[in-house]
């Protein structure tokens, strides 16, 4: 077997394989990426920066939605609110005997639009912010 690169598996510190030699011994390559303790510790605080980002990015997404569209682009006559985090059940559907309407010019689809719009956009905010 005649291999381009050198690939190395690391069993335990300090003894290493050489797949292209066959042999035990120091090797020049060690297949996989392995973190050091401290850029582990700096990933994750970043995977935390972000969640705490992402977290305060929803409930700014929740207050915006209820203010700014629920009841002025769509009316549903059993909202409880928060109708950001439960997507889709923004109309029962137009016509039926609840009552829940959608504004002229905007449909389901159009909402969907927004809702991912708006989650889009917190995910990248969050993301910048991280960065």
């Amino acid at each position: 077997m005649h291999f381009k690169a050198l690939i190395a598996l690391e069993w335990t510190p300090g003894v290493r394989f050489c797949l292209q030699s066959n042999t035990l011994g120091p090797a020049p390559l060690i297949a996989g990426v392995r973190l050091s303790r401290q850029r582990m510790n700096t990933v994750i605080k970043l995977m935390a920066m972000f969640a705490l980002c992402m977290v305060g990015c929803m409930i700014v997404c929740v207050a915006i939605w209820q203010g700014l569209v629920t009841d002025r682009l769509y009316h549903r006559t059993d909202s409880l609110g928060f109708d950001f985090v439960r997507p889709g059940n923004w109309v029962h559907g137009v016509g039926t005997p609840y009552g829940d309407t959608i504004k002229d010019g905007w449909s389901l689809t159009g909402l969907w639009c927004l809702w991912y719009s708006s989650l889009v956009t917190a995910i990248l905010v969050s993301g910048l912010v991280t960065l």
